[in-house]
């Protein structure tokens, strides 16, 4: 190797040095620095929507605990219309997209989620129990994949008064 390396030219030591040295730096582009920075966004990114989503919990949380007024008592009294527009409104402030939202004949209320944050979904899940009152008649969960859940709940139906 050291006299093929000896007998090559000065112009072509050049040129082959200057190609080793390319695709080094090539190589180092590719296969460490280009992941390191994808690798930063995608934290990045995940920062972000992590913050978010704990700003958004923890606003909702303050404003449950702050609200010294029981809407159970209030709720209990009322329609099952007006306890699926609290359910719903409960969720929407928390981030929860219902997938499904059916009444059924005995006024029970269900609901399906298809993609939810499991500690988002329970915090929920807290407030329509205790603070409106509704009572869980049956829930399955599954998860969904990126840490998210499905869940299918069933809330009992309200009393007619």
């Amino acid at each position: 190797m050291n006299a093929w390396w000896n007998d090559l030219a000065p112009r072509e030591r050049v040129l082959i040095g200057t190609a080793a040295v390319l695709t080094v730096l090539f190589i180092l582009w590719q296969f460490i620095l280009v992941p390191t920075f994808t690798a930063q966004d995608r934290a990045r990114a995940e920062l972000t929507q992590a913050r978010t989503v704990l700003t958004r919990v923890q606003e909702a949380y303050g404003r449950q605990r702050a609200s010294p007024e029981d809407l159970s008592a209030n709720l209990a009294a009322t329609s099952t219309d007006a306890l699926k527009t609290e359910i719903t409104r409960a969720a929407s402030d928390k981030g929860l997209a219902i997938a499904r939202l059916q009444t059924g004949e005995d006024g029970s209320i269900s609901l399906l989620f298809d993609s939810a944050d499991p500690r988002i979904f329970f915090f929920w899940l807290e407030e329509v129990e205790t603070r409106l009152g509704g009572r869980v008649a049956r829930l399955t969960m599954e998860q969904a994949g990126g840490g998210n859940i499905r869940a299918n709940i069933e809330f009992e139906g309200t009393r007619p008064q």
